[in-house]
């Protein structure tokens, strides 16, 4: 039988190997991130030159209404926008638990309103390469075009948040279909602002 001597060399560091950090990218792979970001800026500024004068960009002009939204969490309402089509994707104003403007004030400095967001996705992927950087890439999502819009957001609100959950999840089974295999249907809590000032050089609130 053979004995092993153990032998404390103490602690000794190993530098090799770094835990709970993300792999580093090659040389290459920075290589080609930056070859990328330089075929943009180039495409963005011959944009900008063609387009002197002109606000440039991608975006789709989209229509918005003024809608009553009543906080789960102040308990007050306020007046919001909501994009048109949104609304209308998502089921009218009831569905959504927002009302007609009723004069209210508009949401304070920092609050964020509740919100549902769906992506239309496609039956399969298709490769595409980008109009600025010129990289090539699967797109899933459903783009937006002069009469098709690939992706909604629109205020939702409830008296309670279990009401917000029921609200998501009969929207979820009424556009399970229209969103697709590889769309994608979230929604984004509200957020609201508590805070009070503090009194000047310690003199009494009026």
């Amino acid at each position: 039988m053979r004995v092993f001597k153990r032998v404390n060399h103490g602690i000794r560091p190993f530098i090799g190997f770094i835990p709970f950090m993300s792999r580093i990218p090659t040389v290459a792979e920075l290589t080609r991130r930056l070859n990328a970001l330089k075929t943009r800026e180039a495409n963005l500024k011959a944009r900008q030159a063609a387009n002197t004068g002109q606000k440039v960009g991608t975006g789709q002009k989209r229509p918005t209404e003024s809608v009553q939204y009543g906080s789960p969490f102040t308990l007050n309402t306020y007046t919001v926008n909501g994009g048109k089509a949104a609304i209308a994707f998502f089921g009218g104003l009831a569905t959504l638990g927002l009302g007609a403007p009723a004069g209210d004030d508009p949401l304070p400095r920092g609050f964020k309103m509740g919100q549902i967001k769906a992506t239309r996705g496609k039956a399969a992927g298709t490769p595409v390469t980008a109009e600025l950087s010129e990289r090539r890439y699967m797109r899933y999502s459903v783009e937006a075009g002069t009469d098709t819009q690939g992706t909604f957001t629109a205020p939702m609100t409830g008296g309670t948040l279990a009401a917000i959950k029921t609200r998501f999840t009969t929207i979820a089974a009424a556009k399970k279909d229209d969103i697709g295999e590889y769309g994608r249907l979230e929604y984004v809590p509200e957020r609201p602002v508590f805070n009070i000032g503090g009194d000047a050089g310690g003199a009494a609130a009026p």
